[in-house]
């Protein structure tokens, strides 16, 4: 239950973020391709589950593969999420942002 109210913290704030800036569709298509990538790709998305990768590792192997591919704002919470330890809520935070920025333009 904590980890899905964390889940929505962290959305929620997204998504404020991304309309004080007017960046919601730009996240959103951001989030698009992440989850996309997740779901093609077992070895990132085990990089983000796993306890065991050093966070440095982690926020360096990120850097790398995302920079200049994604907005600013979302790789710092990619960022922030690694940080915090909450690395293995990320696709869920991606999910609960898109189900929010879907009820903005409806």
């Amino acid at each position: 239950m904590k980890n899905s109210r964390a889940s929505e913290r962290y959305a929620k704030s997204l998504l404020q973020l991304s309309i004080e800036k007017d960046l919601v569709e730009e996240i959103k298509s951001d989030i698009d391709m992440l989850i996309l990538i997740f779901s093609e790709s077992r070895e990132v998305s085990n990089l983000y589950s796993s306890p065991i990768i050093p966070i440095s590792h982690k926020v360096e192997i990120t850097n790398k593969i995302f920079s200049k591919k994604i907005n600013e704002n979302t790789l710092n919470l990619i960022l922030n999420v690694i940080y915090r330890k909450r690395d293995n809520l990320i696709q869920s935070i991606f999910c609960r942002y898109l189900t929010y920025a879907s009820r903005l333009s409806h």
